[in-house]
């Protein structure tokens, strides 16, 4: 099912008891695959809630928090 993850180094994997994810310096892509990758760990730990932190500064060039909203876009599908 998520074989189009596995570019995905271990270090990366950063869901632990806290279901909490730190994504603020991944390029989008990367952190809509974390963000993906967290979300299956959490359910098959029987967990409801995912804590997602992006970079609280708006990237000026491309109009706002791109990952953030990249990310928001991704769940509502």
């Amino acid at each position: 099912m998520l074989s189009h993850l596995s570019f995905l180094s271990p270090a990366f994997n950063t869901v632990k008891d806290t279901d909490k994810i730190d994504i603020h310096k991944l390029r989008v892509v990367e952190g809509i695959a974390q963000t993906e990758m967290a979300l299956y760990k959490l359910r098959q730990r029987g967990g409801s809630e995912l804590q997602v932190v992006v970079a609280s500064k708006e990237h000026p060039e491309y109009g706002g928090h791109v990952l953030k909203k990249a990310i928001k876009d991704k769940m509502r599908k």
